[in-house]
């Protein structure tokens, strides 16, 4: 273990440090997995600027934990809100404990190292970037000793005692845990220990009081003038002008549309939901090129004889189009290497943090079950696919599985269909979910790495996995 010790706003060399700054350089370096703050006092303009390297350490693939004090002033409850947006695991020190939970703590962890950071500070902008403070760092190498003082360190942390302090939010029970509450008085803040002032209480009735009255204020009052009748004079109202009302026109009518399912002979077709293509001709002298006429199933590409002379070049533009996703939502993934033997033969294992940002596509957790054998949990599901080396051919697995087994940091999709259509890395899973008279269904199609559609559909996974080069993306 080497131990660091840092001071705000400046090192004893002279270099600038802060420690709001160090905990982004961490976050943002890809070293560590996991991170999670131990904070007994956090700020709102605090948090906001660190909120952007959070999100990006979650869509990485890292895990966030807060560990929170009690929110007397009400102020948390808009921070909690965004915390469970981004996927992280929040736990509030209750209310009923006396004493206050002051800690100032950071632990970042991967497999292989650690570093703990203590600061002198609040997660405020004083705390972490304008104050003068004092920061500790402990870091480990988790092999030998030093992975057993790391463990014993963080079960002081995370001991049954100070875990039962604590209760994790989520949306669920936010509203009771914190509430809308107004602010609470003065008197909340403070120890209540100042005596309170004796209130003084006359009676009138005492004849033993002494009341002086000037004798040069008159307190008569006198006589009230009688009241002139006003008369208004009448004005002749004219009626008002009739306004003929507009009722504009939804712009898409919602409750007509029927929704799109993915049949044989009419697969969804996302590109050409979304988007349509518009063209500007401006005469240029340039080669002809190849004519797409589909750019999805077909293979007629009409090529014209090149021209020496002047011809018009096409410009391209793509424009949004109205349409009703409302019915169907889109997630779509490089895949990943699928076990052919063993237990985890045939599963498609996507990242648990992708499962919380789309709870609701997948039914998470309210449409699972529990299996205690197996110590997972799981639905069964229907999921019909397409190989795009075969788009007429629909397969559908009637037994399909989405679960999630205790303690894997993996949400799996399994299907004997897919696991015997030899599904390379990389290629692309295309996930559909299509509402149906029973619930809703799943449509998985396979854009393999060597057909033309795939540079289509590859260029909307835009967000990188954690370590990895693969990528993913939602619709």
């Amino acid at each position: 273990m080497d131990i660091e010790i840092f001071t705000q706003p400046a090192l004893t060399n002279g270099e600038n440090y802060n420690l709001g700054d160090c905990i982004t350089d961490l976050l943002n370096s890809g070293e560590f997995t996991d991170v999670s703050f131990f904070i007994g006092l956090l700020k709102e303009d605090a948090y906001e600027k660190l909120f952007e390297h959070l999100k990006n350490f979650i869509l990485s693939g890292g895990s966030v934990n807060f560990y929170l004090g009690y929110d007397k002033r009400r102020n948390l409850k808009k921070m909690v809100q965004s915390m469970l947006e981004l996927g992280c695991n929040v736990y509030l020190y209750k209310e009923n404990n006396s004493p206050e939970f002051q800690y100032k703590t950071v632990f970042f962890e991967n497999t292989k190292n650690a570093k703990v950071l203590f600061s002198s500070g609040n997660f405020t902008m004083s705390g972490l970037y304008e104050g003068i403070n004092t920061t500790i760092s402990l870091n480990y190498s988790l092999r030998g000793k030093g992975k057993e003082d790391f463990v014993q360190l963080k079960e002081s942390f995370l001991s049954k005692q100070v875990l039962d302090l604590f209760q994790q939010a989520d949306r669920k029970n936010l509203e009771l845990i914190l509430g809308d509450g107004a602010l609470p008085s003065i008197e909340e803040f403070t120890h209540k220990d100042v005596p309170s002032k004796t209130e003084i209480k006359t009676d009138l009735n005492d004849i033993a009081i002494d009341i002086e009255i000037d004798e040069s204020v008159d307190f008569l009052t006198p006589p009230a003038e009688p009241v002139k009748k006003v008369v208004k004079e009448s004005v002749k109202k004219e009626p008002p002008a009739t306004v003929e009302k507009t009722i504009p026109e939804p712009i898409i009518d919602l409750s007509s549309e029927e929704p799109k399912y993915y049949m044989q002979e009419d697969a969804i077709d996302i590109e050409s939901m979304l988007f349509q293509t518009q063209h500007e001709t401006n005469p240029v002298a340039v080669p002809s090129t190849p004519t797409v006429k589909n750019p999805h199933y077909h293979n007629d590409i009409d090529e014209e004889p090149a021209l020496e002379e002047e011809m018009p070049e096409t410009e391209s533009k793509i424009i949004m189009k109205n349409a009703n996703l409302s019915k169907t939502s889109i997630f779509m993934i490089h895949a990943p290497k699928i076990a052919k033997k063993g237990v985890n033969a045939g599963e498609v294992k996507i990242p648990t943090y992708l499962r919380d940002l789309i709870p609701q596509f997948w039914g998470w957790p309210k449409d699972y079950k529990i299996d205690k054998i197996n110590a997972e949990k799981y639905q069964n599901c229907i999921l019909k696919i397409v190989d795009t080396k075969n788009p007429n051919d629909i397969l559908t697995d009637n037994d399909a599985k989405l679960f999630q087994r205790e303690g894997e940091n993996n949400f799996n999709i399994y299907s004997k269909i897919l696991m015997d259509m030899n599904i390379n890395e990389n290629d692309i899973l295309r996930f559909i979910k299509t509402q149906s008279a029973d619930g809703y269904y799943f449509c998985c199609e396979v854009v393999r790495q060597d057909v033309k559609e795939y540079p289509i559909w590859d260029q909307f996974c835009t967000t990188a996995l954690k370590s990895s080069k693969r990528r993913y993306g939602m619709m």
